[in-house]
């Protein structure tokens, strides 16, 4: 089941069993997720999974499931259906794929058996000129008893599972700036040797509009070096701080920069650059366009930063990109107090550089000043917590109150911005449910609204502390439970070690598919605004997030709302 379906059960239950009562009898229907998937002349649901499971002797199949004794459907590329034991009801085995030119968007195909399966394989009818398919593996992992889809590894061609078990692939379509608009056909199937056992059909619609290279939003992920090295036996250790020697580096880098590329690949910057600034190997990132931004290290001498601050300014798009970060999270007068000692160094050595922090609370910093007040006059870029834009719940690690004079949180964030600030937003190990996160027992469709409710929050940039922390869990294979809690999972993993699978680079995951596809999607939020208006955008995003922490969980409603946006603002630019 998934979690906020649970949490709304169990706080109906009471309820419902009172108007059992007082009704003398029960009544009997098709549950909120047993939802017909069909299409409209105008728009197309891609399909949802129902979260109802039955045993198969249970669930009326298809002739083709009954021959082959094989259920299986199509769901949502973030869909995370369970891996033992489930059959929903509503099984689709045809579906449209919306999507702009340059642009990824993907399709789970599952399936399950009472019998163990082996030897099976699994391919992609249909080529076309401007659209790569792309396979993937999905594995689980294990957390507080439970499996959890996650891991994303290149399909290998050959597909089993044991009996009861739901094995799910992953189908991508890439599009790029040159794909023809247009209806794709294509049909993909399951065989057994040379027997076709089950065939899905797959219409990907491009619209004619194109996405930029340079993504909008801004991102700074971390990444970090030294558990790449661990577990790709560079290293028997995970030392914190760690600086590798030359022969670690060079037995490392190429590896590091496979990493690396991933995440630019996947639209996300990260935020440190592999190589020194000051090193000519380092142009080649800062120029690349899906590099939105890079830290500039704020450890160095004044000589080091006067070099580095020199060497950015004599390419105006480096030095537009680059950030320094010298506090982390301050939270008293002290952190505040260093913060403002570094503020006036770098404006004596380097005042081009943004200055940049996140933060989760706001202290007094003195009688007449709080801590967002200190904040606005020094910093260039503010990064918040999602959680402190929640004014109903205040407090530590939640909302931020309302000042007296100066308004509300969110009032002062984009007074700020209006005054030239870049206002981001983070999560991490917190907020946890019901604010949207990334952690790995959140539903899907929470990491795709993730990023729709930073836009409608104001915000245009989003920062992760890092996407491959292994240091509290060695094997994120195994588990990913975080150091702070024994519920907590997936905080600062998502990307997974290939060593495992014998691959010299990174695996994927669910979660790090959504973040590109979240910040693919700021692109047709930010033209329906450009071209359709505010009240518009806001009027879809209110369809599936209401507050802070209130949202959908229908991913047919989330689907219809994107494509309904994608084909507006397809006519608006024809009008236009």
């Amino acid at each position: 089941m998934k979690k906020r379906l649970e949490r709304v059960i169990s706080s109906l239950l009471a309820v419902l069993m009172l108007v059992m009562f007082i009704c003398g009898c029960q009544k009997s229907g098709n549950g909120g997720d047993d939802t017909t998937v069909g299409t409209t002349p105008e728009t197309t649901v891609s399909p949802t999974t129902s979260t109802d499971t039955q045993n198969p002797p249970e669930v009326s199949g298809s002739e083709a499931e009954l021959k082959t004794g094989i259920y299986t459907w199509l769901s949502n590329a973030y869909t995370k259906n369970d891996t033992r034991e489930y059959i929903p009801k509503e099984r689709p085995v045809s579906t449209i794929v919306h999507m702009a030119k340059n642009e990824t968007e993907g399709v789970h195909v599952s399936f399950t058996s009472e019998k163990r399966k082996n030897g099976l394989s699994f391919r992609v009818n249909n080529e076309y000129d401007g659209i790569t398919v792309e396979l993937f593996r999905e594995y689980a992992i294990n957390a507080n008893g439970e499996d959890h889809p996650d891991a994303l590894a290149p399909f290998n061609g050959t597909v089993r599972f044991s009996n009861n078990e739901v094995r799910s692939l992953l189908v991508n379509f890439k599009t790029t700036a040159e794909t023809k608009a247009g209806d794709y056909e294509y049909e993909l199937q399951l065989l057994d040797k040379d027997e076709v056992l089950h065939t899905y059909n797959v219409t990907v619609r491009v619209y004619d509009i194109t996405y930029p290279e340079k993504p909008t939003l801004e991102t700074a992920f971390g990444i970090e070096l030294r558990s790449i090295a661990f577990s790709h036996g560079i290293i028997n250790s995970l030392p914190n701080p760690y600086v590798p020697t030359q022969e670690e580096f060079e037995a490392i880098e190429e590896i590091y920069l496979k990493y690396y590329e991933y995440m630019l690949d996947h639209k996300i910057a990260p935020m440190q650059l592999p190589y020194d600034i000051l090193d000519p190997r380092a142009d080649k990132y800062m120029s690349d366009p899906r590099q939105t931004t890079f830290n500039v290290p704020s450890n160095v001498d004044d000589e080091t930063l006067a070099a580095i601050y020199a060497k950015l300014k004599s390419n105006p798009e480096w030095l537009e990109k680059a950030y320094i970060y010298p506090v982390d999270e301050p939270t008293n007068k002290a952190h505040l107090d260093m913060m403002i000692e570094q503020y006036e160094r770098y404006q004596r050595i380097c005042p081009d550089i943004k200055m940049a922090t996140s933060f989760f609370v706001n202290v007094n910093y003195d009688s007449s000043k709080d801590q967002l007040q200190v904040m606005g006059e020094i910093l260039d870029i503010l990064c918040s917590k999602i959680s402190n834009w929640n004014e109903k719940e205040i407090g530590w690690g939640l909302g931020i109150g309302k000042h007296p004079t100066l308004g509300t949180f969110a009032e002062r964030m984009h007074k700020l911005k209006a005054e030239g600030k870049t206002i981001w937003s983070y999560v991490c190990w917190e907020p946890q449910d019901p604010y949207l996160n990334l952690l790995l027992t959140d539903d899907g469709l929470d990491y795709r609204l993730l990023f729709w409710q930073q836009y409608s929050l104001g915000t245009t940039g989003f920062l992760y502390w890092s996407v491959n922390c292994y240091g509290h869990c060695r094997d994120p294979w195994a588990t990913q439970v975080s150091w702070l809690s024994d519920k907590i999972h997936g905080d600062g993993i998502l990307l997974y070690p290939g060593s495992k699978l014998n691959i010299d680079g990174p695996v994927g995951s669910i979660r790090f598919e959504a973040c590109r596809d979240g910040v693919e999607d700021n692109e047709i939020l930010t033209l329906a605004e450009e071209l359709l208006g505010y009240d518009y955008v806001s009027g879809k995003i209110g369809k599936v997030i209401t507050d802070i922490v209130t949202y959908t969980d229908s991913e047919e409603l989330f689907e219809s709302v994107r494509a309904e946006i994608l084909a507006d603002v397809e006519k608006a630019l024809k009008n236009k």
